[in-house]
């Protein structure tokens, strides 16, 4: 018979690694407002000597929101090796 708890334990680790994926997902994704493409057509206009695309403030706020998205992926990492250490040490 599963335990209850074990069970919720391994769906809410589930949960947690969907959680994660899926921002992993929004920094790489071409069609995010966060997304790498962002930062990269931004410097290779640069690069090229030509006008960048985005303002300051539009790259400052890309950078913020890039840097949450982060955190919190760093926030819930911890909190499933939290997470899964206590289920090992049960």
């Amino acid at each position: 018979m599963i335990n209850n708890n074990e069970n919720n334990n391994e769906s809410s680790a589930t949960d947690i690694r969907n959680k994660i994926a899926n921002l992993q997902c929004s920094l790489n994704s071409h069609v995010s407002p966060i997304g790498d493409w962002k930062g990269i057509k931004q410097r290779e206009f640069i690069d090229l000597g030509l006008t960048p695309p985005y303002s300051a403030e539009e790259m400052l706020d890309y950078h913020q929101k890039r840097q949450a998205v982060r955190d919190e992926i760093n926030a819930l990492q911890a909190q499933l090796e939290i997470q899964e250490n206590g289920e090992s040490s049960n």
